[in-house]
């Protein structure tokens, strides 16, 4: 029996976080690391990040003691130096000193990326800042503080412990609150809009969407209040940046139209800071908006206003490139362009989309020509992958796969330079988008060795055992060679593959139970259904047992790869056995309420046009007559 017929089998891998990756990626790290985002895989608006990263936000620059060190030795020098002032006189200032010198180190680390050494740094320099600001008229020492548990907040969430970073901005919030009240604190109310917009995205990701509409409507209202007070550039800057947060809130928690008006709110702000061609932050943060405005319509279902407005920023976004032609312009092209693709595939231009993709390649070359580190090279390798997918959308599937694998190169030299499981993960996720080109080209054999070293990265990946996606991507590529080995007339090896896969997708569907367990372990379980009628009709009847029963092992009570079970053990002599279980089933339904009976005599009708038959159908579907 042929489940496909009845049920919507799934095309390719289960979806898992690699294999999400493998779909047409909205936004390139290239795109986003000379700008200031902190996430790939949205429309992002660098300048709606919490505004405690922002340049020119009042906390996020902190005073010259905490800039980062011209170079690590330097700093360590230093460190010793303050270690012993601080030991011999233990005095408030050698204290402070010491407390700023560790700061410059954390920047520097974090700089560097180096997070788990700037976090080390800042929890070292936190309990010091704590001593110095028990003295609550030191405006400076409270300030301090903050700005310590603030950076430990940002390295902690860059390590993912997003436990301790909401911990670091929920106390970072209630210093500021202490010290707005004092009146003299004249940098205080900027802070604090500052750490509410910080632990708003520290709500949204711990799930909290209520919490962090809360912080981010209180870091608007503060703003607002403070561009009121001053009506100066920078105060309007940032009231526009709290309304993007703000929409941004709105939009998690589905008022769309709230979110909408928001960022027209903010639009308006940054259109008329926009008057002035030669001020580039206000060129930059008009096309934000834009963007911005482009993601809210897309949201309401208005693929064409969206599409209008990506298009006006990046037409600000080129403007921004003949005028400064510096990485940071190329950079937010490269946003532009990035989105402008992913918004014509969404409206059919698929040769729209290409032409976008295409170019953003020439500028991703461009970046990583100039600046050579791993974020640029990576955008290099994720703009590559995403022309291959163009390319696919235009049936182009010979240049598809030179993209893919032009970009397998630009991930493995990534490698070599920056090792880890990320890199790791990158390169899996090109091996499975090359493999599968290959097998759109024909070449089938090209295909099993991507998988098979794709496979062999996803093993090393899955030893951590508590990454359920690196199990999920382990079954998924098992299923890619199981097809591809099926169809390169390897039966046994393509058996062998659903066996492993079906074992790990029972082994999520009880270690990891949920949607996405169930809809793997059936999506392998009609596969072996499917092809063990395929080997059926191939006339490899003791494979095709093999796999009937593979799958009966998972799901026991599927009646309808019994179906299968019984036929194979007719053409492999087993009578008696596929007698009982022919005339057991009679009056029990299949997939779809079929009678056990039909579905039975539909597969003899079409095993006989396949050349297949035996005395025991005729005896079947007798017995089954006379029990009508």
């Amino acid at each position: 029996m042929l489940i496909s017929l009845l049920v919507s089998r799934r095309k390719g891998a289960p979806a898992s976080r690699r294999a999400s990756r493998r779909l047409f990626s909205s936004v390139s790290a290239i795109a986003l690391a000379a700008i200031g985002a902190v996430a790939a895989g949205s429309v992002a608006d660098a300048q709606s990040q919490p505004l405690a990263v922002e340049q020119g936000s009042s906390q996020a620059v902190a005073d010259a003691s905490a800039q980062p060190a011209s170079n690590e030795r330097e700093a360590q020098t230093r460190l010793a130096q303050a270690r012993k002032r601080a030991k011999e006189t233990g005095d408030r200032q050698s204290l402070r000193e010491l407390a700023a010198t560790l700061e410059e180190i954390g920047a520097a680390r974090t700089a560097a990326e180096d997070f788990a050494g700037a976090r080390a740094a800042y929890e070292e320099s936190l309990p010091i800042r704590r001593e110095a600001a028990k003295d609550k008229s030191d405006v400076a020492a409270q300030r301090e503080l903050a700005i310590c548990i603030d950076r430990l907040g940002d390295a902690r969430g860059q390590l993912g412990d997003r436990a301790g970073a909401f911990a670091a901005y929920s106390e970072e919030v209630a210093v500021d609150r202490a010290r707005a009240a004092n009146p003299t604190d004249a940098e205080a109310t900027g802070d604090l809009a500052n750490a509410l917009s910080a632990l708003g995205v520290a709500e949204t990701q711990a799930g909290d969407r209520a919490g962090a509409l809360a912080a981010f409507r209180e870091s608007m209202e503060i703003a607002r209040a403070e561009a009121k007070a001053h009506e100066d550039s920078d105060a309007l800057r940032q009231l526009a940046l709290s309304l993007n947060n703000y929409g941004d809130a709105l939009q998690q928690t589905g008022e769309r139209a709230g979110a909408l008006v928001a960022y027209q709110e903010s639009f308006a702000i940054r259109r008329d800071r926009a008057a002035n061609a030669d001020d580039a932050q206000a060129q930059s943060d008009l096309a934000a908006s834009y963007d911005k405005i482009g993601d809210a319509k897309s949201n309401a279902g208005d693929s064409a206003g969206a599409l209008a407005a990506y298009e006006d920023a990046l037409t600000i976004r080129r403007d921004g490139v003949k005028r400064r032609g510096d990485a940071a312009a190329l950079s937010e092209l490269s946003l532009s362009l990035e989105t402008i693709g992913v918004a014509r595939a969404r409206a059919g231009d698929a040769a729209g989309a290409l032409a976008a993709v295409e170019e953003n390649v020439t500028v991703a070359r461009a970046l990583a020509k100039e600046k050579g580190d791993e974020q640029t090279l990576r955008g290099l390798a994720i703009a590559l992958s995403n022309l291959g997918d163009a390319r696919a959308k235009t049936n182009d599937a010979a240049g598809a796969l030179a993209a893919y694998e032009e970009s397998l190169k630009a991930r493995r030299a990534r490698a070599k330079e920056h090792p880890g499981a990320a890199a790791q993960t990158d390169i899996s996720t090109i091996l499975n988008r090359i493999g599968d080109a290959q097998r759109q080209v024909g070449d089938k054999r090209a295909a099993l060795a991507a998988y098979e070293e794709d496979l062999a990265v996803e093993r090393e990946l899955a030893k951590d055992k508590t990454d359920v996606e690196a199990q999920r991507d382990v079954e998924a590529t098992l299923n890619k060679i199981g097809e591809t080995k099926a169809a390169e007339g390897d039966a046994a090896g393509a058996l062998a593959a659903y066996q492993e896969s079906l074992a790990v997708a029972q082994g999520l569907a009880r270690t990891a139970p949920g949607p996405d367990a169930e809809a793997d372990l059936s999506f392998i379980v009609v596969r072996l259904g499917d092809w063990s009628y395929d080997l059926l009709t191939a006339r490899k009847f003791a494979l095709a047992l093999a796999a009937s029963e593979a799958a009966l092992a998972a799901t026991p009570d599927a009646t309808w790869m019994q179906v299968n079970r019984a036929h194979a053990l007719m053409f492999l002599g087993r009578v008696d056995e596929a007698r009982a279980l022919y005339l057991a089933n009679r009056g029990k339904k299949t997939i779809g309420d079929k009678l056990w009976e039909n579905v039975v005599r539909e597969d003899f009708a079409d095993l006989r046009k396949a050349g297949l038959s035996h005395p025991l159908m005729s005896e079947v579907a007798a017995a089954f007559a006379a029990s009508n």
